[in-house]
């Protein structure tokens, strides 16, 4: 088959696509099924075998669409499953004919994974079922031994023509079947990948437990699972004060006034729980000292504030940064604290 061009009737309101063996489909946002390429067994579902370089419209009310191998699953918007192409292992039904029209197979599905050897249904009272095809295959597909203590029951299996991989709690990774150069199937599933050996929680590692931030910047908190590979089920944020500082899920703090307030990360597994507070200084981004706002605290300011003590006060001083004591007065004490500031090149306040 000739590339397909480009099709004008798409005008940016493709939702899904997939692609199957030699047969692709898209679903458009109106719900209407259009599919193009070889269709040697009615993967469009519309009655033919003829091939098409272009997308034609297959129905109308699709809301999923999954293509495998030779065979097209659609969910409909009313929650019914349909399917078409190839059924030799009966991957439709049970009668292995090959169906040019899409077929009703099964009501009250959510979603549909079709793949070259198994159909996942998710189902609407929350269930998911997965069905593999032909007894020959499956004896190679599935196990028929657990192997070096595969966690059957933790595990999320894909599955392929006459193979599957499996993905273990752990991380770890596993494949079976019809796999090998010669052909011989394993029925026994091989790790491929080790899994992350993990410990008993015993704590909860902090970063820094004070943060100072001003206004409308941020700042990450750090909590690790101590030991780093202990298994826990849940890290959690809880803030005292939402009027200063406002925490994510994730630990970051974003300052909201000036303020102080309390964080604390919980950190769960099982029944045992550990927790760490952490207090976080919202500032208002003033540089403590600088009276005439040039960014540095020097003799100016030093000289300002005198002045202003002697009832001098220069254009554009600014009084909240010369009161550094913040003692809602300026006087003597500010006078020094800004002398003190300028021979430690400290930010006192900030």
């Amino acid at each position: 088959m000739r590339q397909a061009e480009p099709s004008s009737f798409v005008s940016g309101d493709v939702v899904a696509i997939s692609s199957g063996y030699m047969h692709h489909a898209l679903l458009k946002r109106d719900g209407s099924l259009w599919m193009w390429g070889r269709q040697l067994c009615g993967e469009f579902g519309n009655g033919s075998t003829t091939a098409s370089v272009q997308p034609v419209k297959v129905m109308d009310g699709v809301k999923s669409v999954s293509c495998g191998l030779q065979t097209t699953a659609i969910v409909k918007q009313d929650g019914t499953l349909w399917m078409c192409g190839r059924n030799d292992f009966g991957q439709i039904d049970e009668s292995h004919e090959v169906k040019r029209q899409f077929v009703k197979v099964a009501e009250g599905v959510l979603e549909a994974k079709l793949g070259y050897g198994f159909l996942k249904t998710e189902k609407a009272d929350g269930t998911t079922e997965t069905l593999t095809w032909d007894a020959d295959i499956d004896a190679q597909r599935k196990p028929t031994a657990t192997g070096d203590g595969i966690p059957t029951e933790q595990m999320a299996v894909e599955y392929g023509w006459k193979n599957a991989v499996a993905l273990g709690k752990d991380g770890s990774v596993w494949t079976w079947g019809d796999a090998t150069d010669d052909g011989i199937a394993s029925t026994t599933p091989t790790k491929v990948i080790e899994g992350r050996v993990s410990s008993e929680l015993t704590g909860i590692t902090a970063g820094n437990q004070t943060i100072s931030i001003n206004i409308g910047a941020k700042a990450v908190l750090t909590a690790l699972p101590n030991p780093l590979n202990a298994d826990y089920k849940s890290l959690t944020w809880t803030n005292g004060n939402d009027d200063v500082v406002v925490v994510n899920s994730r630990g970051v703090v974003t300052g909201m006034a000036k303020g102080t307030s309390t964080v604390t990360a919980e950190i769960t597994s099982g029944n045992k729980s550990f927790s760490q507070t952490y207090t976080i200084v919202v500032g208002n981004g003033l540089l403590k000292g600088d009276i005439n706002n040039d960014g540095k605290v020097d003799v100016s300011d030093y000289i300002g504030v005198a002045n202003h003590i002697l009832g001098q006060t220069q254009a554009g001083f600014n009084e909240e940064a010369a009161d550094v004591n913040e003692d809602g007065k300026i006087d003597v004490s500010d006078y020094i604290g800004i002398a003190n500031i300028i021979l430690t090149s400290s930010v006192y306040g900030k």
